[in-house]
């Protein structure tokens, strides 16, 4: 593995018995898979994540020597919502029509920083001016100016400028600089994302829908197969027009987004490549007729259930039951 150029994201899946917090499974799983990433002898360089603390603690106590990174979605998310909370309260409202233009300037100063987190940290925080139609500044050093073209006066704005100083402003001047905020948005100077993992995750849903139960093996074969398809078709490029006068045009495709209640633009990738599953009907041919042996699963001793204290008896519980409400 080039560890140099490699950008390592990781997760597991894991059954836990010690607490039901998913704040621990979290920091849980991620330890164990960084220490089978150790037992096969892979080196990390980079590790990408959602600022969990634990996780943050972690990495600081346990592998100092790994550079790790925030996911700018997650953050970028995060923002989003303060935001629109914060514009829900009196007086306050008009930043909500900034909200997607500012995470859109957390995304482009992230990627424009040159890995510096200091050029970052003035990009982002220069949203303060801007949004008041303020262009140009000398509190920074390394960042005095809008990248953008002039803006003429009689030029229509959308969204439109805050008032400087206005209880608008104020209140996304708060929420930019907040010191906690800043602290964290340094983790983003490498511009990392989880995106390949959320797609894998949608691939796992496949195999392994959620409304159905499976056994261990059954469940490690299926996520086994979500890996290989995956793997197999990460590196598909965006579909173009193949016929008519568009030849050669990248293919788009307009969907209803959800999340932001509006049409969006989102790219047509190139259909997925399925030749792997031929290797696979043949091994599995080969194990039929004995040319080809593997090991079965071992199957893990896990609980019946995550319960922290014995069951008890169901007359019991009957008879709790009928002594609190009995007089009724």
């Amino acid at each position: 593995m080039d560890t140099e150029t490699e950008k390592i994201y990781v997760s597991e899946l894991v059954q836990v018995t010690e607490t039901t917090s998913s704040v621990a499974m979290e920091k849980l799983g991620f330890q164990r898979c960084m220490e089978k990433l150790k037992a096969c002898n892979v080196t990390v360089d980079l590790i990408a994540t959602d600022r969990h603390c634990g996780i943050r603690a972690l990495m600081k106590k346990e592998y100092p020597n790994i550079d790790h990174h925030f996911d700018v979605w997650h953050l970028s998310k995060t923002l989003q919502k303060t935001l629109l909370a914060k514009s829900k309260t009196k007086s306050c409202e008009q930043p909500a029509s900034w909200i997607q233009a500012v995470s859109n300037h957390l995304w482009w100063s992230a990627h424009t920083c040159d890995k510096d987190p200091e050029l970052l940290l003035e990009k982002f925080s220069s949203v303060v001016y801007h949004t008041a139609n303020i262009h140009s500044w000398d509190t920074c050093n390394k960042f005095h100016r809008c990248e953008h073209p002039p803006i003429r006066e009689d030029d229509e704005v959308e969204p439109a400028w805050l008032k400087l100083d206005s209880p608008a402003h104020n209140a996304l001047k708060d929420i930019v600089m907040d010191k906690r905020l800043l602290k964290d948005i340094r983790f983003l100077n490498r511009s990392c994302h989880t995106g390949s993992q959320e797609v894998f995750h949608g691939a796992m849903l496949k195999y392994c829908p959620k409304r159905q139960e499976f056994d261990f093996p059954n469940m490690l074969a299926r996520t086994q197969l979500a890996i290989i398809d995956h793997n197999e078709n990460s590196g598909r490029q965006q579909a173009v027009v193949r016929k008519g006068h568009k030849k050669g045009q990248k293919r788009y495709n307009v969907v209803f987004s959800k999340a932001s209640k509006k049409w969006v633009i989102k790219p047509i990738y190139e259909a997925k490549e399925y030749s792997f599953i031929y290797d696979l009907l043949m091994n599995a041919v080969a194990m039929k007729i004995g040319h080809l042996h593997v090991l079965p699963p071992v199957k893990k001793d896990l609980p019946q259930n995550i319960a922290r204290v014995p069951k008890p008896s169901k007359a019991e519980l009957v008879n709790t039951l009928k002594a609190r409400f009995g007089k009724s």
